[in-house]
């Protein structure tokens, strides 16, 4: 009767351990799904966000400072009041 009751508390003890770990991996599978989204649109805010400062940068390249041999020796300016100092 001992070895009866104590192999059926095992078997319990296993049957919800495995329910533990199939319940957990739903939550975790459900989560994922749930998550990409989030994910996808973080992902491409910040791609965007880096084209758009890519393309601000671009904006303030003159073309005739792409022509000229010298352009490394020319002070960078940094701030749009730079010519006052």
């Amino acid at each position: 009767m001992k070895n009866t009751l104590k192999k059926m508390w095992v078997n319990c003890q296993s049957a919800g351990y495995t329910a533990l770990t199939l319940i957990g991996i739903i939550i975790v599978l459900i989560g994922s799904i749930l998550a990409l989204p989030v994910v996808l649109v973080f992902v491409v805010g910040v791609i965007i966000f880096i084209a758009y400062k890519i393309g601000m940068a671009t904006d303030d390249i003159e073309e005739e400072n792409l022509n000229d041999p010298d352009w490394y020796l020319k002070p960078v300016k940094r701030y749009k009041d730079d010519d006052k100092y």
